[in-house]
């Protein structure tokens, strides 16, 4: 199965049998602050890397101005690096949307980070086409690198 719409009706069914409430309303599943250190560790030259693209004087700090945001997730679905402008900030912290918090299904329903797992490469979803309403809000980009 390699098509987006595939993957998310099975996503969403598997969704409902991990018992995974689509009312949630806050991520919870996440990483301790060790665990994080060593994970951003395994991941430091992409996240260098990523420092640079989105320097606040760079070309793509303009995608953080318009509200876009960007998220690194490990081979395991965790956020190991978060890239956004300060405007989403207390937003994030009302969802505990923070590094180190779980993306993959069991924990929080369908999204783009654990398709683009499965399917192994970029997925754009829009907001209502996730799982859980936390993540229905507008248009949602998302990928893993």
């Amino acid at each position: 199965m390699n098509n987006i719409y595939e993957e998310l009706i099975m996503s969403i069914g598997e969704s409902k049998l991990s018992g995974v409430d689509p009312n949630k309303n806050r991520f919870k599943k996440m990483l301790d602050e060790r665990e994080l250190d060593r994970r951003k560790e395994d991941y430091k030259s992409i996240i260098y890397i990523l420092d640079i693209i989105f320097n606040p004087k760079g070309v793509f700090a303009n995608l953080l101005k318009q509200g876009y945001f960007f998220v690194l997730c490990d081979k395991d679905g965790y956020v190991i690096k978060q890239i956004y402008d300060q405007k989403l900030k207390d937003y994030f912290s009302r969802l505990h949307f923070v590094e180190g918090v779980s993306l993959r299904i069991e924990d929080c329903g369908t999204n783009a980070i654990n398709i683009a797992m499965k399917l192994k490469r970029q997925v754009e979803i829009c907001g209502t086409e996730h799982y859980c309403h936390l993540f229905k809000i507008g248009i949602v980009l998302q990928f893993r690198l």
